[in-house]
């Protein structure tokens, strides 16, 4: 008997998969059921999401710290794990963006749906944390 299951993405975070599968030359549901496997396996026992988000962010911090593409930096693996986190690692984003200004802004549209950049703000990073963290103030999240 096989089993059928549906998951919804936002357009951000299947594109990323999408691209990942393409330079991996493997099938989109091949590389979303690894990023979800790891994800589950990664979260589970006594490691809390907030410990797993800094591990996952300071491990991509390292990893591409040095890089300017903003492509390499999103694909990175460690980046796509704390996406698939989904909603729970909003406020750490958030703190994070905060406190030390990392490019969280692709993974908060991915797992927000939203995006308050304003189209003149977008590349202006100052802006674009200071519209993030207006945001997060407006939902309720605290950091």
């Amino acid at each position: 008997m096989s089993q059928v299951l549906t998951v919804h993405l936002s357009t951000e975070l299947y594109d990323c998969i999408m691209e990942r599968a393409a330079s991996a030359n493997r099938s989109i549901e091949a590389e979303a059921l690894d990023m979800l496997t790891a994800t589950a396996a990664s979260t589970s026992g006594k490691e809390s999401t907030q410990q797993r988000f800094r591990q996952l962010a300071n491990s991509w911090h390292k990893a591409v710290a040095h890089l300017s593409s903003s492509s390499k930096r999103e694909s990175h693996p460690a980046y796509q794990a704390i996406i698939a986190m989904g909603p729970p690692v909003v406020p750490y984003l958030l703190s994070d963006l905060n406190a030390h200004g990392r490019h969280w802004f692709t993974a908060l549209t991915a797992i927000t749906g939203d995006n308050p950049v304003p189209e003149k703000d977008a590349g202006v990073i100052p802006r674009m944390i200071d519209a993030w963290l207006h945001w997060g103030r407006a939902k309720g999240h605290q950091w």
